[in-house]
């Protein structure tokens, strides 16, 4: 039962290293804000935090789901709400992976079109106020270097 989850703040390529990750392990990706549309339309998103629980919980209930079929699947958890101690105890043993970026970076790919319309700079600035550091082992990456390097370097943290 592979789990990795893919931490940090908003902005920072979490989405992009999952997409590159699953491709690479043959995993599967939970994306918080794909679920989160599937599920309530553009009618019914209003990005609250009992909105934000309620997918987390879909997303354990759909892994464990998965794996009753196929136990050696990667699932690959990719939403913001993982920077929650809490949210990330919730999910079985697991590696995780800290995405991060230059501010730089990060304003940049926060003005690019993207399926959660609540995804700004204040945004940004307010989920790094309430980060909960990651105090379990987990590999930093900083997504400003190039995809192929970090896939790398994902992927030997992951299998080693």
């Amino acid at each position: 039962m592979p789990a990795v989850i893919l931490a940090g703040l908003p902005g920072t390529g979490k989405s992009t290293l999952a997409a590159a990750l699953a491709e690479r392990l043959n995993g599967h990706v939970l994306n918080k804000d794909v679920i989160r549309h599937a599920i309530f339309g553009p009618a019914q998103v209003h990005y609250s935090s009992d909105q934000d629980d309620l997918i987390q919980q879909f997303m354990v209930a759909a892994a464990a789901f998965l794996w009753q079929t196929n136990p050696n699947l990667w699932i690959l958890f990719d939403g913001r709400t993982f920077s929650k101690a809490a949210h990330r105890k919730a999910i079985p043993p697991h590696h995780t992976i800290l995405c991060t970026a230059p501010e730089s970076s990060i304003r940049e790919r926060l003005m690019q079109p993207h399926l959660a319309a609540n995804r700004t700079w204040q945004l940004y600035e307010q989920v790094r106020e309430q980060f909960e550091p990651i105090v379990e082992p987990h590999l930093i990456l900083d997504t400003s270097r190039p995809l192929h390097a970090n896939l790398e370097l994902a992927l030997s943290y992951l299998t080693k």
